[in-house]
C-alpha cells in the first residue's frame, strides 16, 4: 500500500525565509531517514541556509535536540514525527529563547478504505458496539475518517481528545473508556500496544494502516506481560544497593521522582546512587555491575528492554508499588507507566 509522509514543506520554506534563518538542524526519526530525508534536502537546498541532521536517534517529542542545535549554533531546530501532546508545558519553557523549534508531525496520507469492511466484520464478530479510537501523530488524519465509517455501519466509536497516544503517555485511553467493547489503535508494531496493554484491561485490536494486518490483544496477552513484570518486580526486593536513573533529555527529567525514589531508599536502609545520563540504556549502563537494581525515572518504557539488562530495571510506578507507596490493585487499575 502506497503512502506519504506530509513535510510541509511550504511551511518550512516560508519560516526559514521569513526568519532569515541561517542555519537550521533536522531532527527526523529513523524510519524517514531514506527517502523523505532526500525530499527534504533536495526541497531546502535552493534556500540560503545551512542545513544540518541530528544523527542521533530520536525517540520522540521528549528527546528534541535542543541543546545540540544551541551548540552548534541553529537558529531553528525542525523535529519531526510527534507534536507537543503530553509535553505542552515543557516544551513551551525549555524551547524558543535562544532555538526557535519548529515540530512536524509528519502525516501519513493513506487509503484505508480497501480494508474498513474487513474491519467492520471483525468488530461484528467480536462483538464490539462501542469502540475506543486511538493513533499515534502520523495517523491521527485516518481516524476522522475512520470515525466516520464506523458510524455509517452502526458501531459507536469515540475519541478522547484528538486520539493521540505517545509510548510514554496514555492518558487518551485511560478515561472515559470504562464501559467501552474495545479499543482500535492505528499505528504500525507492537510498541505502542504494549503500552496500551500496561494501562488498561480493555482489549485492543490493532490495526496497521500499511498493510490493514488486524491483531487482536485481550487477557491472554495482558497477563503475559504482567506476569513478566511481576517476575522481575520481585526479584528486585532482595536488592540492597540501586541505581536512580534519570536522563537530561527535556522531556525524561524527572526531579521529583528523582527525591522521591531517594526518600523512599532511605527510609527502607538501602543504599542508592542517582544517576543523570542524556542516553539511558544498558550499553551506558554496563559498567555499574555493583548496582543490584534500578528504578528508572527517565523514559518508563526502558523496561520493554529487561532481556537487556542483568539486574532488574523498574519504572516508577513499579517502584511505588514494591515501596508499599500504592497498591497491586492501583498498578493493575490505573497501569504501570
Amino acid at each position: 500500500m502506497s503512502s506519504q509522509y506530509d513535510l510541509e514543506l511550504n511551511k518550512i520554506r516560508d519560516l526559514v525565509q521569513i526568519k532569515s534563518y541561517s542555519k537550521i538542524l533536522i531532527q527526523m526519526p529513523e524510519g524517514m531517514l531514506d527517502l523523505p530525508l532526500k525530499t527534504l534536502v533536495e526541497e531546502l537546498s535552493s534556500l540560503d541556509t545551512e542545513v544540518i541532521l541530528s544523527g542521533d536517534p530520536s525517540y520522540g517529542i521528549c528527546d528534541l535536540a535542543i541543546d545540540l542545535g544551541i551548540r552548534l549554533n541553529c537558529d531553528l531546530l525542525v523535529h519531526f514525527g510527534h507534536t507537543e501532546f503530553g509535553f505542552d508545558n515543557r516544551f513551551r519553557s525549555q524551547t524558543g529563547k535562544t532555538l526557535d523549534v519548529l515540530l512536524i508531525p509528519a502525516t501519513v496520507s493513506i487509503n484505508i478504505s480497501s480494508f474498513t469492511e474487513q474491519l467492520a466484520n471483525e468488530l461484528k464478530s467480536l462483538k464490539w458496539v462501542k469502540v475506543g479510537l486511538v493513533a499515534t501523530a502520523q495517523h491521527l488524519n485516518l481516524i476522522t475518517e475512520l470515525n466516520e465509517f464506523l458510524l455509517s455501519k452502526g458501531f459507536q466509536p469515540i475519541i478522547k481528545g484528538e486520539g493521540q497516544i505517545l509510548g510514554c503517555n496514555l492518558s487518551n485511553i485511560r478515561y472515559d473508556f470504562d464501559d467501552i467493547d474495545g479499543i482500535i489503535g492505528l499505528y504500525a508494531g507492537n510498541f505502542h500496544t504494549h503500552g496500551i496493554i500496561l494501562s488498561t484491561t480493555i482489549p485492543i485490536l490493532q490495526l496497521d494502516p500499511y498493510s490493514g494486518k488486524m491483531t487482536i490483544f485481550g487477557v491472554k496477552e495482558r497477563n503475559r506481560l504482567i506476569k513478566k513484570r511481576y517476575s522481575v518486580i520481585h526479584k528486585a526486593r532482595k536488592a540492597q544497593f540501586w541505581g536512580i536513573l534519570s536522563s537530561s533529555k527535556i522531556g525524561q527529567y524527572h526531579p521529583l521522582q528523582m527525591k522521591h525514589a531517594e526518600k523512599l531508599l532511605t527510609q527502607h536502609n538501602k543504599s542508592r546512587i542517582s544517576i543523570i545520563a542524556e542516553n539511558t540504556n544498558h550499553q551506558s549502563l554496563s559498567n555499574l555491575t555493583w548496582i543490584e537494581a534500578w528504578v528508572d525515572t527517565a523514559c518508563p518504557r526502558l523496561i520493554d528492554d529487561q532481556i537487556s539488562y542483568p539486574v532488574p530495571i523498574l519504572n516508577f510506578r513499579e517502584f511505588l508499588y514494591l515501596f508499599n507507596e500504592i497498591s497491586w490493585e492501583e498498578l493493575l487499575k490505573n497501569g504501570f507507566l
